[in-house]
């Protein structure tokens, strides 16, 4: 009798309360963390990780269908919420490939740095890009880049620029939290969601609190705290 063909494991309960988005990013984290451990660790990576890492970066970023090497990374332990059910990927699946690709990408030859660091979304990893060497004035080529990757509603388009944006971070050992990345990814691709990734984004690369005087920084401490009710 022939074996039955593996099945997606179902979810836990509390799976099903979060956003697909969520989920998306807690399942990168898991597989990225592990990835990145074993690819620091020691006097050499793994085997296993080296390989992993080589093989993502040279497959094709838009068919995690075709990508052998992805298949374990995204099924094992999947939300059931983000398993496709058709012929093709689902978006959540879709997004975990492409995120394992750039980060296999950014990870290259920059042992022994984590280019996957926690709470380091695209803005602020284009800003400290676009920041360094450029004491009075932004690299005008990242800003560029940054706002092409933002503004774009076409998901080769993005993948394309952010690419390219990672590529520019890895060569100056700029970090990013891909695990967010995969969030953010999944997001774009809903128009109901875009609009507040592209203005997290842009916070991020753009706001820079202005600098507080002497008498400013006095008064903030000596006077009560205004309390101010958000809309």
């Amino acid at each position: 009798m022939s074996e039955s063909p593996p099945t997606v494991a179902e979810s836990p309960p509390a799976d099903r309360t979060k956003a697909p988005s969520q989920l998306v990013a807690e399942h990168l984290g898991r597989i990225i963390g592990r990835l990145q451990a074993e690819f620091l660790a020691g006097s050499a990576p793994t085997a296993w990780a080296q390989a992993t890492l080589a093989k993502l970066r040279t497959g094709d970023i838009n068919d995690p269908g075709g990508s052998p090497t992805s298949w374990q990374l995204i099924f094992e332990d999947l939300p059931e919420s983000l398993a496709g059910r058709g012929d093709g990927a689902s978006k959540g699946e879709r997004v975990i490939h492409q995120v394992l690709s750039l980060y296999a990408v950014h990870q290259q030859g920059r042992r022994p740095y984590a280019m996957h660091v926690a709470g380091r979304s695209v803005g602020r990893a284009a800003r400290d890009l676009a920041w360094i060497d450029h004491a009075a004035q932004a690299n005008a080529g990242v800003v560029s880049r940054f706002h092409r990757l933002s503004s774009t509603t076409d998901e080769s388009l993005r993948l394309g620029h952010l690419r390219s944006l990672i590529t520019m971070l890895r060569s100056e050992r700029v970090s990013l939290d891909h695990a967010m990345l995969g969030r953010d990814l999944y997001q774009l691709l809903h128009p109901g969601t875009r609009t507040r990734v592209q203005l997290r984004w842009a916070r991020d690369f753009h706001y820079r609190p202005p600098k507080k005087t002497d008498d400013q920084q006095n008064d903030t401490a000596t006077n009560e705290p205004i309390k101010e009710t958000q809309p």
